[in-house]
Protein backbone atom coordinates (compact mmCIF):
# COMPACT_ATOMS: atom_id res chain seq x y z
CA UNK A 1 0.00 0.00 0.00
CA UNK A 2 3.25 2.23 0.83
CA UNK A 3 4.87 1.48 -2.55
CA UNK A 4 1.45 2.34 -4.66
CA UNK A 5 1.53 5.93 -2.47
CA UNK A 6 4.99 6.63 -3.07
CA UNK A 7 4.79 5.68 -6.82
CA UNK A 8 1.43 8.11 -6.97
CA UNK A 9 3.17 11.04 -5.05
CA UNK A 10 6.65 10.47 -7.39
CA UNK A 11 4.37 10.92 -10.46
CA UNK A 12 2.44 13.83 -9.69
CA UNK A 13 5.74 15.28 -8.83
CA UNK A 14 6.65 14.79 -12.28
CA UNK A 15 3.91 15.98 -13.85
CA UNK A 16 3.63 19.16 -12.09
CA UNK A 17 7.35 20.03 -13.04
CA UNK A 18 6.69 18.95 -16.93
CA UNK A 19 3.38 21.24 -16.82
CA UNK A 20 4.64 24.29 -14.97
CA UNK A 21 5.31 27.12 -17.23
CA UNK A 22 7.99 29.62 -16.48
CA UNK A 23 6.71 33.33 -17.36
CA UNK A 24 9.56 34.82 -19.07
CA UNK A 25 10.41 38.97 -19.00
CA UNK A 26 8.31 39.28 -22.47
CA UNK A 27 4.97 37.64 -21.14
CA UNK A 28 5.34 39.73 -17.80
CA UNK A 29 5.64 42.95 -20.01
CA UNK A 30 2.36 41.46 -22.01
CA UNK A 31 0.38 41.39 -19.10
CA UNK A 32 1.12 44.66 -17.73
CA UNK A 33 0.56 46.24 -21.28
CA UNK A 34 -3.14 44.41 -21.32
CA UNK A 35 -3.64 45.44 -17.46
CA UNK A 36 -2.71 48.92 -18.12
CA UNK A 37 -5.21 49.03 -21.48
CA UNK A 38 -7.55 47.70 -19.11
CA UNK A 39 -7.01 50.37 -16.73
CA UNK A 40 -7.38 53.11 -19.41
CA UNK A 41 -10.78 51.82 -20.73
CA UNK A 42 -12.02 51.67 -17.34
CA UNK A 43 -11.42 55.02 -16.65
CA UNK A 44 -14.44 57.30 -15.68
CA UNK A 45 -15.64 59.73 -18.61
CA UNK A 46 -16.91 63.22 -16.82
CA UNK A 47 -20.55 62.88 -15.50
CA UNK A 48 -23.30 65.02 -16.81
CA UNK A 49 -26.09 65.70 -14.91
CA UNK A 50 -28.24 67.19 -17.74
CA UNK A 51 -28.05 64.03 -19.29
CA UNK A 52 -28.73 61.57 -17.07
CA UNK A 53 -32.74 60.35 -16.74
CA UNK A 54 -34.64 61.63 -13.59
CA UNK A 55 -34.26 58.49 -11.85
CA UNK A 56 -30.32 58.51 -11.72
CA UNK A 57 -31.15 62.11 -11.10
CA UNK A 58 -33.13 61.36 -8.15
CA UNK A 59 -30.07 59.45 -6.47
CA UNK A 60 -27.88 62.23 -6.85
CA UNK A 61 -30.10 64.36 -4.96
CA UNK A 62 -30.03 61.99 -2.35
CA UNK A 63 -26.16 61.99 -2.26
CA UNK A 64 -26.32 65.41 -2.36
CA UNK A 65 -28.79 65.62 1.18
CA UNK A 66 -26.63 62.91 2.75
CA UNK A 67 -23.39 65.25 1.83
CA UNK A 68 -21.95 62.95 -0.61
CA UNK A 69 -22.18 64.20 -3.82
CA UNK A 70 -18.63 65.96 -4.27
CA UNK A 71 -17.02 62.58 -3.54
CA UNK A 72 -19.66 61.15 -5.85
CA UNK A 73 -18.52 63.36 -8.31
CA UNK A 74 -14.99 63.39 -8.20
CA UNK A 75 -14.16 59.63 -7.71
CA UNK A 76 -17.63 57.91 -8.50
CA UNK A 77 -20.01 55.66 -6.87
CA UNK A 78 -17.19 52.76 -6.51
CA UNK A 79 -15.94 55.30 -3.97
CA UNK A 80 -19.06 54.90 -1.37
CA UNK A 81 -18.97 52.33 1.33
CA UNK A 82 -21.72 49.54 1.05
CA UNK A 83 -23.24 51.62 4.37
CA UNK A 84 -23.37 54.72 2.50
CA UNK A 85 -25.17 52.86 -0.80
CA UNK A 86 -27.18 50.94 1.13
CA UNK A 87 -28.22 54.01 2.85
CA UNK A 88 -29.15 55.94 -0.53
CA UNK A 89 -30.75 53.14 -2.09
CA UNK A 90 -33.12 53.18 0.97
CA UNK A 91 -34.21 56.69 0.73
CA UNK A 92 -34.45 55.84 -2.98
CA UNK A 93 -37.47 53.38 -2.76
CA UNK A 94 -39.12 54.70 0.04
CA UNK A 95 -39.58 57.91 -2.20
CA UNK A 96 -40.44 55.09 -5.16
CA UNK A 97 -43.45 53.47 -2.76
CA UNK A 98 -44.28 57.38 -1.72
CA UNK A 99 -44.79 58.55 -5.46
CA UNK A 100 -46.12 54.79 -6.85
CA UNK A 101 -48.22 53.66 -4.05
CA UNK A 102 -49.26 50.24 -4.42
Amino acid sequence: MRKYRKKEKERYKEEKSVNTVWEGPDLQREKNRQKEQMTEMKKKKPIVLEELSPEELVKYEIAKELGLFDRVMTEGWGSLSAKETGRIGGILAKRRKNVMPQ
